[in-house]
């Protein structure tokens, strides 16, 4: 028997109040390859590294938590505000986009809540739970950005307690909103590096539909493809961003 070679991959106990950090690159690749109106929003900010990505690519930032993990102190010139973004009355900057890693076990009613505050929102989804996400027909989901390689996402406490980071065990996707997109979503690929390789889209469907959004029809069997085909590793031909 041919022995294998170690692969360092760990899974991590359950964080409190669902504190767990993506590496920056995430936000950053995101940024470098959408534009949004106005200022970022993150209502997840934890310590802020969505909103240090957009501030370096020059958008104004505001953060809210519930509980204050720090972000103004990493982020010079952030406004923070502790609050319960399901819960309590929040007021935004107008223009202004919502972008967030959410609790996961939440991620629709953040999705929910923050397509009635703003007109573009992101938010971090993990891939296994697309089958079952039936509540996406409802929304105008405009792109699915796959996360390659897989992004770790360890709880804040084992950072801050000097753990080890190592490679991811669950695939991870942006989800992007756009409440004046008509058409069917399409799927995207971002990578960790930048490529000079073109990515284009692979739309879920064979076209972008131009229909009115009353007219549009969400299938939700296209994203379960998605997800299964990323299950299981297809081998296919696309264009890196």
């Amino acid at each position: 028997m041919t022995a294998s070679k170690a692969r360092y991959a760990h899974i991590f106990d359950r964080a409190a109040a669902d504190h767990y950090v993506e590496p920056s690159w995430v936000s950053q690749r995101l940024f470098e390859v959408e534009r949004f109106a106005g200022t970022i929003a993150d209502p997840a900010c934890g310590w802020g590294r969505i909103l240090a990505s957009a501030q370096a690519a020059g958008y104004p930032v505001l953060g809210l938590d519930l509980v204050d993990r720090g972000a103004a102190e990493r982020v010079p010139g952030l406004t923070f505000q502790q609050a319960d973004f399901l819960r309590d009355p929040i007021v935004l900057p107008h223009p202004c986009a919502i972008i967030c890693n959410p609790p996961f076990d939440q991620v629709e009613s953040f999705a929910l809540k923050a397509l009635e505050l703003a007109h573009q929102v992101a938010m971090i989804m993990p891939v296994r739970r697309l089958p079952a996400a039936r509540w996406l027909q409802a929304t105008p989901l405009r792109w699915i950005y796959f996360l390659t390689p897989r992004p770790s996402m360890p709880p804040g406490g084992h950072i801050e307690a000097g753990g080890r980071i190592g490679g991811g065990t669950q695939d991870y996707a942006w989800l992007l909103w756009d409440t004046r997109s008509i058409g069917e979503p399409g799927v995207r690929w971002l990578m960790r590096r930048r490529s000079r390789r073109d990515m284009g889209e692979r739309p879920i469907t064979s076209v972008r539909s131009r229909l009115p959004r009353s007219s549009r029809s969400r299938n939700i069997s296209m994203i379960q493809s998605l997800a299964l085909y990323l299950a299981n590793r297809t081998r296919v031909r696309f264009r890196q961003r």
